[in-house]
């Protein structure tokens, strides 16, 4: 189930905010972009490049398996900060368990 739309960041201008105004966090699989702000909720954008895999169907699996996480673990609701999550190549060879055990320990970062 994808993310509602009011919890994405969709527009260019939105998601280049975050990227010049962020805190960074990264391990062997992904890459997270926080901006704080100020009572909006949270929103977020998920970024998964023709680097991560040539075919569309790889990347929108991983697209979802981040965006079910998300939801699942009720990310945005309880933080009012915008994301941008970056996915490395080295996710797409990685097991199910391990994928969603790295999301979780980047969201628990020390820097975040």
């Amino acid at each position: 189930m994808p993310l509602p739309k009011s919890a994405r960041l969709s527009k260019d201008r939105e998601i280049q905010a975050v990227f010049k105004k962020s805190k960074r966090a990264e391990n062997d699989f992904f890459i997270l972009r926080v901006h704080y702000k100020q009572g909006a909720p949270g929103r977020m954008a998920i970024v998964i490049s023709k680097g991560v895999s040539k075919k569309a169907t790889d990347r929108v699996r991983l697209r979802r398996r981040i965006s079910e996480w998300v939801r699942q673990n009720k990310i945005l609701k309880t933080k009012t900060s915008d994301y941008v999550l970056s996915v490395k190549p080295s996710a797409m060879g990685i097991s199910r368990t391990h994928f969603y055990q790295s999301l979780g320990s980047l969201w628990k970062h020390p820097q975040l």
